[in-house]
């Protein structure tokens, strides 16, 4: 059996004939799909937030970075006493500004750090009293 087609490729037209050689369909098995060991996605990375941090104390005297980043701004002296939502310090990281709030009833004892300073995750900056 043959048939006639009319293909364009390219913008170019051909005419062709395609003949069969066996009149009777074939049966085409369909390749098997292989097992793939896919490794999980990790977590995207976090990143710092906007808004306030509240500051959590390593022990109940030292208040420690939640970030890292640079000191731009100590709103707090020693001596001084501060109650939760107290604004104590602004750390800048990826040139956002990070509130880092009081979250307990105290009396700063000692700044650990001073404006400027570079700060890692977990570094204590406040000492309470």
């Amino acid at each position: 059996m043959t048939r006639k087609y009319r293909i364009t490729v390219e913008g170019k037209t051909f005419e062709v004939e395609v003949e069969s050689i066996d009149s009777a369909p074939t049966a085409q098995t369909a390749p098997q799909p292989q097992a793939q060991t896919v490794a999980p996605t990790p977590p995207p990375p976090q990143e710092p937030s906007s808004g306030p941090t509240m500051a959590k104390p390593v022990s109940a005297k030292d208040v420690i970075s939640p970030i890292p980043g640079k000191i731009k701004q100590i709103a707090v002296k020693p001596g001084q006493t501060v109650v939760p939502g107290d604004l104590l310090m602004v750390i800048e990281a990826m040139k956002m500004d990070n509130e880092i709030l009081c979250d307990v009833n105290a009396t700063v004892a000692e700044l650990l750090v001073k404006e400027g300073d570079s700060v890692s995750i977990g570094q204590p900056i406040v000492r309470y009293a």
